[in-house]
C-alpha cells in the first residue's frame, strides 16, 4: 500500500488536467487507510513516514488547487508533517528530521503566498525559521546536495519575504536571498546537476529582476541586464523540446524583464526593446494555451497587456490608440481565468492595470467615448478595491488611490463647474490617501508619483477659478511638481521626468512665464523627441517671444532629422537660420525650397518675405527691387481674403538688436507694417508703396 501511494504521487507530480486530481486524491485515501494499520504507538517509525508522504501529497494537491480549498489542504499539510515531527526528532532521526523540517517550511512557504497581511509575513518569518534549522543537519561537507536544496529553498523564501518589505529591510532579504541561490550553485553546477543549476539559476535571475525594479532609474539597470542574461543561460538546459513549460517559463520572465529595462530606457533603443518583449511573450503562449494551462496563460496575457500599454502610451496618433486596446483585450482576456472568486488576489492586480489602459484610452480619445471610458476605468478600480484594502494591502490600496485621483481629475474636465469641482475636492482626497502609505523615505517613487498628481490637480483647479486664488493654486501646482522631481530626475527615470516636466510647461504656461514654458518643453523632448505640441511650443516661444533664437534654430534642425517631411518645419527653418547670422546658407537654402514642384503659395509668399529681409542684411538693395516685383505677383494672384498669418516677431527683433548692420533699416521696418495687411488688396497696395519708396530712396 505504501508503495503504491509513492507511485501515484510521483506519475500525479508529473501529470496535468483531471488524471491529476484521480491520483492524487487515491494516494490520500491510500496514506489515510495505511494509518489506520501503522499506528502511532505500535508502528512510530512507518506511522511517521505515512505521515510526511502524507504532508507531501497534501502539498502537492493544495498548490494545485485555487481558493480556500487549497489553503486547507495546505493547513493538513502542515498537520501531517507536525505529526511526523513528533517521531523525527533532531536527536533520534536527524536525517528524517531535517528532510521533514524542510518539506514543513516549504509548505509554511506556500500558505504564506496564499493569504495577506500580517498572517502572511508571521506565516513566511516561521517558514524561514523551519529551513534554516535543517541546515543544522544538512552541512555542506556532509550533505552537499541536500545543503544545497536548503539553500535554494532559503533564497526561495527570501525573495518571497522582501518582496513583501519596504525599504532597506526588503531590499536587505533579496539581496540574501541572491547569495542562499549563489550558495546552491557551488554545487548545483552545470555539469553535475544541470536540471537543478537550471532551475537555481532562473531563481538568482527573479530575484536579480525583482533588485532591478526595486532600485530606481538607471541604477536598476545593470540589475535586469545581468536577469536577461541569466535567464538566457538557463536555455542552455531548459530547451522547447525537452522541457516545453520551463522554456516557456524562461521567456515569460525574460520578456517581464525586457518589459521593466524598456520603461527605463528612452529613445530607439526602448522601442527596439519593446518588439522584443513581444516576441518572448508570443514564444511563451506557444506552450501556455488557455485551454491546456490557463493560469499561465492568463499571467502572460497580463503581462502583454503591460507592455502593449507602454508601448501605446510612448506612440502618437493611431498607432498608439491601437496599442492601448490591444492592451485592454489582453487584460479582458486574462480575466476570462483569473476571477474574483478562485485567484481574488490576480483579478484584483489585473483590473488596477485594466483601470490604468482605460484611463489612457479615455484621456487620448476624448469627448463622449472617451468620458464613458473613463467611467469604466473608475468601475475596475473599484472593484480592485474589494481585495486590496488599507489593512491587508496597504501598497496595492494606496496605489488605487493614487489611481482613482487620476481618473476623476480626468472625469472633472468634461464635468459642468458645480460636478466638477466636487470630484476635483474627492481627487484631493484620493491623493492625500496615497500619500499615508507612500512616504518619501520608504516609497519615493511612489511619492513622487502622487506629487506630481497632486500638483496638475492644483492647475485644473487653477483652471476653474480666477484673480488671486487661480494665481496662488498655480504657484502651488509649480511647487508640488518640482517635489516631484527631487525624485523623477533625467539620470533615473527619464520618462516620469518628461512628463513632469510637461506638466511644469502647462502650469507655466497659465501663469504666462514663457521662459519656463520653454525650457520644461525642450527638456521633455529630450525624452519625447517626436512630441509636437512640445517642438511647436517651445520654437515658438524661442523664436517669437524669448528671442533665444540658437535655442529655436536647434529644436528646428533636431526636428527635421527625424520629421523631414514636415513641411512646416522645412520652411520655418528658413526664418532661423536668418535670425541666427546665416544669411548664404539662408539664401540657398530659400532657393532649393523655391524650387519643390509641391510647394504651396503661401508659403512661397512667407519665404520671399524672408528673402527680402535676407537681401537687405547682405547688402543687395538692388535686388529686393526684383524679388518684391515677383512677391506681389504671387500675392496678386490670391483671394481676396488672402492675409499672410504670421507676426515675423522674431525677424524684427533681430533687425532691431543688429540696426547698425541693415541696410535701409527704416524702410525694413515699414515693409513688415506693409506685409500686414487685412486681405489681398492692401497687401498688393503696400506692397507697390514700399517698393516705390525703396526705388526712391536709390536715386
Amino acid at each position: 500500500m505504501f508503495l503504491i501511494g509513492n507511485t501515484d504521487v510521483e506519475i500525479g507530480i508529473r501529470t496535468e488536467g483531471e488524471r491529476i486530481n484521480r491520483l492524487f486524491n487515491e494516494s490520500i485515501k491510500m496514506y489515510q487507510d495505511a494509518l489506520q494499520i501503522y499506528t502511532q504507538r505500535e508502528f512510530p517509525l512507518q506511522w511517521a513516514r505515512k505521515q510526511n508522504s502524507l504532508g507531501i501529497v497534501l502539498k502537492e494537491i493544495g498548490v494545485r488547487m485555487t481558493g480556500e480549498g487549497g489553503v486547507k489542504l495546505l493547513h493538513d499539510a502542515v498537520s501531517a508533517y507536525q505529526n511526523a515531527l513528533q517521531v523525527y526528532t533532531q536527536q533520534d532521526f536527524p536525517h528524517g528530521w531535517a528532510s521533514t523540517q524542510l518539506n514543513l517550511g516549504a509548505v509554511l512557504k506556500d500558505i504564506g503566498t496564499r493569504i495577506s497581511g500580517e498572517e502572511a509575513i508571521c506565516m513566511l518569518v516561521n517558514a524561514r525559521a523551519v529551513i534554516q534549522n535543517t541546515l543544522n543537519v544538512y552541512t555542506y561537507k556532509e550533505f552537499p546536495h541536500q545543503w544545497a536544496m536548503t539553500q535554494n529553498n532559503l533564497g526561495t523564501l527570501l525573495r518571497e519575504l522582501g518582496t513583501r518589505k519596504i525599504g532597506e529591510e526588503g531590499t536587505s532579504m533579496l539581496i540574501n536571498a541572491a547569495g542562499a541561490y549563489q550558495n546552491a550553485l557551488h554545487v548545483f553546477t552545470y555539469q553535475a546537476f544541470p536540471e537543478q543549476w537550471a532551475k537555481t539559476k532562473n531563481n538568482m535571475g527573479n530575484v536579480l529582476s525583482d533588485l532591478g525594479s526595486r532600485i530606481v532609474g538607471k541604477e536598476g539597470i545593470p540589475l535586469l541586464r545581468n536577469a536577461e542574461l541569466i535567464y538566457k543561460d538557463v536555455l542552455q538546459v531548459y530547451t522547447r523540446q525537452e522541457f516545453p513549460q520551463d522554456w516557456a517559463g524562461i521567456q515569460l520572465n525574460l520578456g517581464t524583464v525586457l518589459n521593466d529595462l524598456c520603461t527605463r530606457i528612452g529613445g530607439e533603443e526602448g522601442v527596439h526593446m519593446f518588439h522584443e518583449t513581444l516576441a518572448f511573450f508570443q514564444n511563451a503562449m506557444e506552450v501556455y494555451t488557455q485551454k491546456e494551462l490557463p493560469q499561465q496563460w492568463a499571467l502572460v496575457q497580463n503581462n502583454l497587456g503591460n507592455t502593449l500599454g507602454e508601448m501605446g502610451n510612448r506612440m502618437y496618433g493611431e498607432n498608439g490608440t491601437r496599442m492601448l486596446h490591444d492592451a485592454k483585450a489582453a487584460y479582458q482576456k486574462a480575466l476570462q481565468v483569473y476571477n474574483y472568486q478562485e485567484f481574488p488576489q490576480k483579478w484584483a492586480g489585473t483590473q488596477v492595470n485594466l483601470g490604468i489602459v482605460l484611463k489612457d484610452l479615455g484621456i487620448r480619445i476624448g469627448s463622449n467615448k472617451g468620458f464613458l471610458m473613463l467611467r469604466d476605468a473608475m468601475v475596475a478600480h473599484q472593484n480592485a478595491l474589494k481585495v486590496y484594502s488599507h489593512q491587508e494591502f496597504p501598497q496595492q490600496w494606496a496605489m488605487l488611490q493614487n489611481n482613482i485621483g487620476i481618473v476623476l481629475s480626468e472625469l472633472s474636465k468634461q464635468m459642468d463647474y458645480n460636478e466638477g469641482a466636487q470630484t476635483l475636492n474627492s481627487a484631493i482626497v484620493a491623493f492625500e490617501n496615497a500619500l499615508q502609505v507612500f512616504s518619501h523615505e520608504d516609497f519615493p517613487q511612489q511619492w513622487a508619483t502622487a506629487q506630481n498628481n497632486l500638483g496638475n490637480l492644483s492647475k485644473e483647479l487653477a483652471k476653474k477659478k480666477g484673480g488671486e486664488e487661480k494665481v496662488l493654486l498655480l504657484y502651488d501646482a509649480v511647487k508640488t511638481l518640482n517635489l516631484a522631481l527631487q525624485v523623477r530626475n533625467y539620470e533615473h527615470l527619464p520618462l516620469d521626468w518628461a512628463q513632469t516636466q510637461i506638466n511644469l510647461a502647462e502650469t507655466y504656461e497659465l501663469l504666462e512665464d514663457w521662459l519656463n514654458v520653454a525650457a520644461c518643453y525642450e527638456n521633455a523632448l529630450k525624452v519625447y523627441p517626436d512630441n509636437e505640441k512640445a517642438y511647436q511650443t517651445a520654437s515658438y516661444l524661442y523664436q517669437d517671444i524669448i528671442f533665444n533664437f540658437p535655442a529655436s534654430f536647434t529644436l528646428n534642425q533636431n526636428w527635421l532629422k527625424r520629421h523631414p517631411n514636415d513641411i512646416s518645419a522645412k520652411y520655418k527653418l528658413s526664418e532661423k537660420l536668418f535670425t541666427t547670422g546665416r544669411f548664404i546658407e539662408c539664401e540657398k537654402y530659400i532657393e532649393k525650397l523655391m524650387d519643390e514642384p509641391n510647394i504651396d503659395d503661401s508659403t512661397k509668399i512667407f519665404l520671399q518675405v524672408i528673402d527680402v529681409t535676407n537681401e537687405l542684411m547682405l547688402n543687395r538693395t538692388q535686388n529686393v527691387i526684383k524679388k518684391l516685383n515677383k512677391l506681389e505677383f504671387n500675392v496678386g494672384k490670391q483671394p481676396y481674403i488672402f492675409k499672410i498669418n504670421c507676426s515675423f516677431n522674431g525677424l524684427k527683433k533681430f533687425i532691431t538688436i543688429n540696426e547698425v548692420r541693415v541696410s535701409q533699416y527704416e524702410w525694413l521696418l515699414n515693409f513688415f507694417k506693409a506685409i500686414a495687411g487685412k486681405n489681398r488688396e492692401t497687401l498688393v497696395d503696400n506692397i507697390k508703396q514700399v517698393r516705390a519708396n525703396l526705388y526712391n530712396s536709390l536715386k
